[in-house]
């Protein structure tokens, strides 16, 4: 009896994992819902047939529609039109989370030194230097060495093969100390240019992100003073950059058109409400229509850009 209740499960679970029945079978709730809600409605059973019969399907038309035909053509459409946007919605989700690790990646490749780390670094660079300037003078003294031989050799030197043997190989020595000598001397020199520039690019990139924290901070405490938003910063820093006088909002629209790369409508709205604002604008006395900033809102945007 198990093995007969358990082959009837496997069957039923193989069809309904079958994505053209399971499509099929969440395609007929969506349609026909309002029959499922009567069969678990508290009225009588033929209360609800009566309903299901006369109300939900009145006719054979009705009921080939509503529960078969557009069923089947939502499950259809489900198996071979959603894979496609599927796929693009998959790519686009990848590629954004793949970008997110190549900025983070990023990030901690410049990543700076803490102090530790520095004197750590000086602490090994000390070192390396004192072992180099002991090898050379160590060296230097191998060679001074071989030069005493070579000279003793070359004054006292006679016609026998083995002096001159001796010296050949002596010379020999000292070519071979030379050229251990450059090297060591090259990679070293390589070594300390490329820390020199290591520890020169932290510190450039400290200074210029030292540079941007106090310019924002500086642009803040602007937005704080005057009550404004980063749309009508950006019109002050316009304003500012141009050297313009005698501001009137058709000017001043063209400008973020140009500058901005706003649209018409957007640079008119904002320009309009913002003109209006007395603690940056006042009404020149010049010209009719048009606008000088104030004293105060001058010495603020000085402070803030100079």
């Amino acid at each position: 009896m198990d093995e007969i209740k358990k082959s009837i499960l496997d069957t039923i679970n193989e069809r309904i994992s079958s994505p053209l029945i399971g499509g099929f079978i969440i395609s007929w709730i969506l349609w026909n819902y309002k029959t499922i809600f009567v069969l678990l409605s508290t009225k009588n059973v033929e209360d609800k047939f009566s309903y299901i019969d006369y109300v939900l399907y009145h006719d054979w038309l009705h009921f080939t529609f509503q529960g078969l035909i557009l069923p089947l053509l939502t499950s259809i459409v489900f198996i071979f039109i959603f894979p496609y946007p599927e796929k693009w919605i998959y790519t686009f989700w990848y590629g954004h989370k793949k970008k997110l690790n190549d900025d983070k990646q990023k990030i901690d490749d410049k990543k700076l030194l803490s102090e530790e780390e520095s004197r750590d670094i000086r602490r090994k660079h000390l070192k390396l230097e004192i072992e180099f300037n002991k090898e050379i003078d160590e060296k230097d003294t191998e060679i001074k060495h071989l030069k005493e031989i070579i000279a003793e050799n070359e004054k006292n030197s006679v016609e026998n093969k083995t002096v001159e043997e001796d010296m050949e190989l002596a010379k020999k020595k000292y070519r071979i100390e030379q050229e251990a000598r450059e090297s060591v001397e090259e990679d070293d020199r390589n070594a300390e240019v490329e820390r020199h520039f290591e520890e020169e690019e932290k510190i450039n990139s400290n200074e210029q992100k030292n540079e941007v924290n106090k310019f924002t901070e500086k642009e803040n405490n602007l937005k704080i003073i005057f009550n404004i938003n980063n749309d009508e910063l950006s019109i002050l820093r316009i304003i500012y950059d141009e050297g313009i006088q005698n501001i009137d909002s058709t000017m001043l629209v063209n400008k973020a058109i140009v500058k901005l790369k706003w649209n018409k409508y957007k640079a008119e709205k904002i320009i309009k409400d913002f003109i209006g604002n007395q603690l940056i604008f006042l009404k020149s006395k010049m010209y009719n229509g048009y606008y000088d900033l104030t004293e105060d809102c001058i010495e603020e945007l000085i402070k803030t850009y100079e």
